[in-house]
């Protein structure tokens, strides 16, 4: 219904209002107004406005007491009417209506987008006396919405034309894609590109909807020229309201055009040609407009420079093969296995091969057979280690005759930093004068080919790597800074003020400036060379204010490795920066499952991004949500299946049951909510440690959605950790090793000085046949017993490595062999002797008295652990052990010694105890519990080891390993043990601080026909000397207070030339003595000394 009168709104005035009877009370209704956010307004049955809130006031504009009293129709536009009129109808009827979205005009004819509710008012009788509608402003959800679609529109047309820029093969395939993308964006339905010609005259190069008159009148026409470097779009509303001349304007809108758009296009900050737009009406160009087209023209720029640059690349390599088929030597170029892809026509007509038949040529066919196996080893290595080669050989050329050809060849590195090949020249150097001048023009034809290449393939990759438009260069040999006024624009500096490295740091923000300082110094570092790759804020110089700058950029080097400059670009992103924090803003007022989805984007992202660790983020249905590159690999790696995002794990890992399992199993631990670290070993292929840790992912509510992993592989520190495990264990029983070797060692030590003179006692005793014979047996059961102490001594040295050694080149297998009816007839007959030796066993270098004891002994244990009798197994054989052997044995050839027997073995508990000394399991009395430790010790003396393989009821095995030798095998020394006959032998002088070991060997040395004098230090011998003693022999013991006997027998051998020197060791002392000095073991009888004496008079 309508109220009879139709003004427009501007007309409404203030007027009285005079309510009716039959209206709700006003002060109930007031209340209700007055309170609500929400704009309301009431109206009696005939459309007329009978309340106004604040809150309608402040949306629509109108005060009320410019609205009261007016109609409903006065608000709607003319389309609307009809709706408005059908719907108070409805609400007069008694329906309400709503909520529905509709269009109201408010003051000075603003119109606004709402969403109203209306409903009936009734008085107290229930009669309906008018309605009450209810409204919502929706204009900024709109706005949002036109927003996101437009911007939808816009990222899918760039998208597409991405798409079709990066397929394009020719310069037309881009034009068409960039023109289709312009048209389509900003709805314009003529475009052109324009490229400068040769003669920097601008031209048409594609068009729509231009006719050829046009295009004929106006090319030429170019607001900038080739060497602009600060051109910026133009865009022009209309060209009437333009400075251009009035002829030009003419032709223009005789075109029908009356808006156009000029947008630069460049390459390497020039100017290079344009795009334009043309529009048949005004046209007003938004800011999303202008951003857009100089977005599609920066990619039709970047485009047309790949375009372009692959022209040259293809004329390049064009002028290369026309300069390698008529260069005067011989080139070649060969794929990444050294076969050949090009041979020019001189290398062809040398080797007879036609153009079509490189492919099947085998070059190295031809090399000559002397030849042959070096030339094929350089070339491979060069081709495996991608370094270049320089060699020389003879080839068989088509006449059938020999020719050396010297080769020169280097890698070649695509793009990406793949292997290609080599490329090289053969230069014939039979008539080496000609040849080498040939070579030496060759190499240079082919660095200055390479330099402009490698120049060539660094433009390109700085344009495709960063669509920006300020370019500058720092010449870093004088420390010149270029910057175009684009540039400098970014630092807020005039165009025409000079710049310095100081405005580039000066204008960093302080935030910034550490990062940025770091990023540049890398870059011109030589080592380094990284890519120089920021975005960072700037501080106007002139303005002060802040910008955001993106910057890439690369050093240049030359062959020395010195930077010359440091190039790249800069584009301004405040625009960007400031997009994203508006659309940050709005994102947060979008619909719920929007922000959810978002947020959940940005978790993932976060987490993603944020780590180097594999990363794993699984939903509650153990479906990978996302899974980076590094987790997918080493997924691939362990299971053999590749993951991808959206498949489930369990479904993925059903042919592998067990680590199907193991991973539903942790995974449902993480999904129960539980967040947790582990360490786990994986994998089939190759089993490899992981520290895996466990969160919860959870929505924007706080709601669990899923979980996330990060995982590190860990493999090497726990080796590492194991290897520092073993070493600590080794460590400390190395020291307590040692400290045993000190204590049983000085224990022996002070033992043989004990049985020394015991022994000369017994051994003088029984040579003068002293008492009758039960004295004489008496005198030979303690003789028995002292050389039982003397082994025990030897053996507990042994165990110490302190035991003095007459070690040499012995054949062990014959060793072995000698002992074999000896180890018989000790192990009884119940115990079987096998003995195997290796054929052509090497020799070892060893002390065969000692190594004898220790097989006798190992053979005695290996009887008593056989009670009920069994095998005793003895083999030797040659063992190499290189470093990844697992043992503390030094890298070398071994001879290793294994004794093994079929008895009751070892527990782990006895096998760590097995080589302590005095440990036994024999029972009191029925061992020293020193075999083992002999043995371990004299493997470790010679430089070798014992290692001990045991199980209880299996058996035991020692095995000995002792360094192999390639010295020959000395013939054994005969030496006769007999006193030799008393004779006036000459003067022996006797120092020892013992005064019972020293009278006992001085009875031994009277017994042997000398004079003795005594001394009971070095210090008095030397006094004796002084006085005008000069003997014939020197026995000295080594260890006494005061000078040692090894510098006393120095000082005699230089004071008295002739004098024989003997000195005497009682164990570790012996370590100290020289080995040019010849010495005795303690504790010995007269036989031992003779027999030394005897050697030393031999040995003259």
């Amino acid at each position: 219904m309508s109220s009879g009168v139709e003004r427009p709104i501007s007309a409404i005035k203030a007027k009285p209002y005079r309510s009716e009877t039959n209206e709700p009370g006003p002060a109930v209704l007031s209340a209700i107004l007055a309170g609500s956010p929400d704009p309301i307004w009431c109206w009696r049955i005939d459309g007329i406005i009978t309340q106004w809130n604040p809150a309608a006031e402040r949306l629509l504009g109108f005060e009320a007491s410019e609205i009261v009293g007016h109609s409903l129709l006065d608000l709607v536009t003319q389309a609307d009417r009809s709706v408005a009129e059908n719907i108070i109808d409805r609400v007069s009827a008694g329906e309400s209506v709503g909520p529905f979205e509709t269009v109201r005009v408010g003051k000075k004819g603003r119109a606004l987008s709402l969403e109203i509710t209306a409903v009936p008012l009734r008085d107290q009788n229930g009669l309906i006396v008018g309605g009450a509608s209810f409204c919502r402003d929706t204009s900024e959800r709109k706005s949002a919405a036109e927003f996101l679609s437009r911007t939808v529109r816009e990222l899918g047309t760039l998208f597409h034309l991405t798409e079709r820029l990066q397929a394009a093969r020719t310069a037309q395939e881009v034009y068409e894609a960039a023109l289709e993308a312009i048209t389509e964006a900003l709805a314009c339905e003529r475009a052109s590109i324009l490229l400068f010609d040769p003669a920097s005259v601008m031209r048409f190069v594609a068009w729509r909807g231009i006719s050829e008159q046009y295009r004929k009148t106006v090319e030429g026409h170019s607001p900038w020229t080739p060497e602009t470097t600060d051109a910026v779009p133009i865009f022009v509303a209309d060209i009437r309201d333009s400075n251009e001349p009035d002829a030009l304007k003419k032709v223009i809108e005789g075109e029908g055009i009356r808006g156009l758009a000029f947008i630069p296009l460049l390459r390497d900050g020039h100017v290079i040609g344009k795009f334009m737009t043309y529009y048949r009406s005004p046209h007003q160009f938004s800011e999303g407009e202008t951003r857009l087209a100089s977005t599609i023209a920066r990619q039709l720029s970047l485009s047309l420079d790949r375009i372009m640059t692959e022209e040259q690349l293809r004329e390049s390599e064009l002028r290369f093969r026309l300069m390698s088929e008529h260069a005067p030597v011989m080139i070649w170029i060969s794929d990444s296995a050294g076969k050949c892809l090009h041979l020019n026509r001189l290398l062809r007509d040398f080797w007879g091969v036609e153009e079509a038949g490189i492919a099947d040529f085998d070059w190295s066919s031809t090399i000559h057979p002397d030849d042959a196996a070096a030339v094929r080893v350089q070339v491979g290595t060069a081709i495996a280690q991608r370094v270049p080669i320089e060699l020389k050989g003879r080839y068989r050329s088509a006449s059938g005759t020999y020719r050396v050809l010297e080769t020169v060849a280097h890698p070649r590195i695509g793009a990406s930093g793949e292997f290609l090949g080599m490329i090289g020249v053969n230069v014939d150097v039979t008539e080496r004068e000609e040849a080498e001048a040939e070579r030496r023009r060759t190499q240079e034809e082919l660095q200055v080919t390479n330099v402009a290449l490698r120049e060539n393939e660094e433009r390109l990759r700085l344009a495709t790597a960063n669509a920006d438009v300020g370019f500058w260069d720092v010449d870093e040999v004088n420390q010149v800074l270029h910057w175009p006024p684009l540039v400098k624009a970014m630092f807020g500096i005039a165009p025409d003020t000079p710049v310095s490295m100081l405005d580039f740091y000066s204008g960093l923000h302080p935030e910034d400036r550490d990062a940025v300082s770091a990023a540049y110094a890398a870059a011109a570092d030589p080592d380094m060379r990284a890519l120089y790759d920021v975005e960072y804020r700037t501080i106007g110089k002139e303005d002060g204010r802040i910008r955001w700058v993106a910057a890439k950029g690369r050093g240049v080097f030359d062959a020395e490795g010195r930077c010359l400059r440091v190039t790249g670009t800069a584009i301004d992103i405040t625009a960007r920066k400031a997009d994203e924090a508006k659309l940050k803003e709005l994102n947060e007022t979008l619909e719920r499952r929007i922000s959810e989805v978002l947020a959940e984007r940005k978790v993932l992202a976060d987490i993603v991004e944020g780590t180097d660790a594999f990363v794993q983020v699984v939903d509650l249905e153990f479906r990978w949500l996302a899974i980076n590159k590094a987790a997918a690999n080493e997924f691939e790696k362990i299971f053999g299946v590749r993951p991808q995002a959206g498949a489930c794990m369990l479904d993925l890992l059903t042919h592998l049951p067990a680590e199907r399992e193991a991973l539903r199993a942790v995974w449902a631990r993480a999904l129960s909510g539980e967040e947790f670290t582990e360490i786990a070993a994986l994998g089939e292929r190759e089993r490899r440690h992981y520290e895996m840790k466990y969160n919860t992912l959870r929505n924007s509510k706080g709601e669990q959605i899923g979980a996330y992993q990060f995982v590190y592989d860990v493999s090497e520190r726990i080796r590492e950790h194991e290897r520092l495990a073993r070493a600590k264990e080794q460590l400390r029983q190395g020291q307590k090793m040692e400290a045993m070797g000190q204590l049983t060692g000085g224990v022996a030590h002070d033992f043989n000085n004990l049985l020394t003179p015991i022994v000369g006692a017994l051994d003088a005793l029984q040579r003068r046949g002293v008492g009758g014979e039960r004295e004489q047996r008496l005198i030979a059961g303690a003789m028995q017993s002292a050389d039982r102490a003397k082994t025990l001594v030897q053996r507990l040295l042994a165990f110490a490595r302190r035991q003095p050694l007459q070690a040499r080149a012995t054949q062990v297998g014959d060793l072995i062999h000698g002992m074999g009816e000896l180890i018989a007839s000790t192990s009884g007959p119940q115990v079987k002797v096998s003995v195997e030796i290796e054929q052509d066993l090497p020799a070892a270098k060893v002390d065969e008295n000692q190594l004898e004891m220790a097989l006798l002994n190992l053979a005695v244990n290996a009887r008593d652990a056989m009670p009920d009798g069994g095998t005793l197994r003895i083999t030797a054989d040659a063992q190499h052990i290189d470093a990844k052997h697992g043992t503390d044995l030094k890298p070398g050839r071994y001879v290793r010694i294994s004794v093994a027997d079929s008895g009751i073995g070892m527990d782990e508990s006895v096998k760590a105890r097995a080589i302590e000394p005095f440990f036994s399991t024999k029972g009191i009395g029925k061992g020293t519990g020193l075999g083992l430790s002999m043995a371990h010790g004299l493997a470790s003396q010679l430089g070798g080891a014992l290692t001990i393989q045991s199980r209880p009821g299996l058996g035991t095995n020692i095995e000995i390993w002792l360094p192999s030798t390639d010295e020959p095998v000395a013939p054994e020394n005969q030496q006769t043990a007999s006193v030799p006959p008393v004779g006036a032998l000459g003067t022996a002088l006797l120092v020892d601080d013992e005064p019972l070991v020293r009278a006992a060997a001085a009875d031994m040395l009277m017994d042997l026909g000398y004079a003795v004098l005594e001394a009971g230090s070095a210090e008095e011998a030397i006094r004796l000397i002084g006085g005008g003693v000069k003997p014939q022999l020197l026995i000295t013991d080594h260890l006494m207070t005061g000078m040692n006997g090894t510098d006393l027998a120095r000082l005699v051998r230089s004071e008295l030339p002739g004098t024989l020197v003997l000195v005497v060791s009682g164990y570790a002392e012996s370590e100290g003595v020289a080995p040019d000095l010849p010495r005795l073991v303690k504790p010995f009888g007269i036989n031992d000394l003779a027999a030394k004496l005897a050697s030393l008079s031999s040995g003259r």
